[in-house]
C-alpha cells in the first residue's frame, strides 16, 4: 500500500473511532426524524462546570487528529501552495460537517447531550488539526526521522516527544478555571498547599504520588544522561525543579490537579536521578 493509502485507511480508521466513541453506549433514544430536526434546530448553549469542561476540551482534542489526519490525506500530495490552502479549506469544511451529523445522530443515543458547546468545540479541533497540518508538519516529520536516524538525533528527538507527551499528561484533563471564583476555591482547597496539600498530608496517597512524579520525570533525566557527555547533578536538579515549578504554576488553574511544592522538588530529584543511570548506562 502507497503511503497516501495509509494515510486515507488511518483517516477513514479514525473517523470510525470518532463516530462510535460518540455513540457509545449504543443506547437508543426514540424519536422521529420531525422531533430529532426540531431538537437539533433549538440545541442550547450550556453553562458548563469544571466537570463539562472537560469534555469540552476532550472534543477539541477529539478533532484535531481527524482534520490532521485529512489533511495528509487530501493535500499531503499537492504541489501548488493554492490547491493545498483549498484543500485544507475544505478538509475543515468537512470535518465541522462530520461534526454536525454526529451531533444531530446524538439525538437518537442515550445519554448524550447536544449542544452548541460541543459544535464549537469540534470546530476549533478542527481548525487547530489543520492549522498544525500546515504550519507544523514538517517539523514533525524532521521529529519522526530524526528518530527513526539513530544515535544523537534520535535521543534529542526521544526528549522532544517524551516531554511534549509528558506535559499533555501532566494537564490532563485540561479543566482550567476560567473565572477568579474558581481560581480562589482552589486556592483555598485542600488540593493547593505550599508545600504539602492539606487533602492528603500524612497518607499512603500523598507518598504515592510524590514517587510517580519522581518516577514520571526519570526517564526523561535517563535520556538526558544517555546524550550528554558529562553531567552535573545539581544542575540538572535545579533544571528538574524548575521544570516542575513551571508545571505546578500552570496546573494551579487546572481544578482538577492537585498543587504543591513538594511537588517540584520531587521532579528536580526524579530528573537528576534518571540523569545519574543515564550517565552511567553510557559510561559503563
Amino acid at each position: 500500500m502507497s503511503k497516501q493509502g495509509v494515510l486515507r485507511l488511518s483517516f477513514l480508521l479514525y473517523l470510525a473511532f470518532v463516530v462510535y466513541g460518540s455513540l457509545i453506549p449504543f443506547e437508543l433514544r426514540p424519536a422521529t426524524f420531525e422531533q430529532a430536526v426540531a431538537r437539533f434546530t433549538a440545541i442550547p448553549w450550556l453553562d458548563l462546570g469544571p466537570g463539562s469542561r472537560a469534555d469540552w476540551v476532550a472534543n477539541i482534542l477529539l478533532y484535531m487528529p481527524l482534520a490532521f489526519l485529512g489533511c495528509s490525506a487530501i493535500a499531503g500530495r499537492l504541489r501548488s501552495g493554492a490547491a493545498r490552502l483549498i484543500a485544507v479549506v475544505f478538509v475543515v469544511a468537512g470535518c465541522i460537517a462530520i461534526a454536525v451529523a454526529v451531533e444531530f445522530t446524538q439525538i437518537f443515543f442515550a445519554p448524550r447531550t447536544v449542544s452548541l458547546n460541543d459544535l464549537l468545540a469540534e470546530t476549533l479541533g478542527s481548525i487547530a488539526g489543520a492549522l498544525t497540518w500546515l504550519f507544523g508538519r514538517r517539523r514533525l516529520a524532521g521529529l519522526a526521522h530524526a528518530f527513526a536516524a539513530g544515535g544523537r538525533q534520535s535521543m534529542v528527538a526521544a526528549i522532544v516527544a517524551y516531554l511534549m507527551v509528558y506535559v499533555l499528561l501532566a494537564l490532563f484533563p485540561f479543566d482550567f478555571a476560567v473565572s477568579t471564583g474558581e481560581l480562589a476555591d482552589k486556592l483555598g482547597s485542600g488540593s493547593f498547599g505550599w508545600l504539602l496539600a492539606s487533602d492528603n498530608v500524612g497518607s499512603f496517597r500523598q507518598l504515592a504520588s510524590l514517587v510517580g512524579e519522581t518516577a514520571a520525570v526519570a526517564p526523561l533525566g535517563v535520556l538526558l544522561g544517555l546524550l550528554a557527555s558529562r553531567v552535573k547533578l545539581g544542575r540538572t536538579f535545579l533544571v528538574g525543579s524548575a521544570l516542575g515549578l513551571l508545571l505546578e504554576i500552570v496546573q494551579l488553574f487546572v481544578l482538577s490537579s492537585v498543587t504543591q511544592g513538594a511537588s517540584v522538588l520531587a521532579r528536580g530529584a526524579g530528573l537528576a536521578a534518571g540523569a545519574f543511570v543515564g550517565h552511567r548506562i553510557r559510561h559503563g
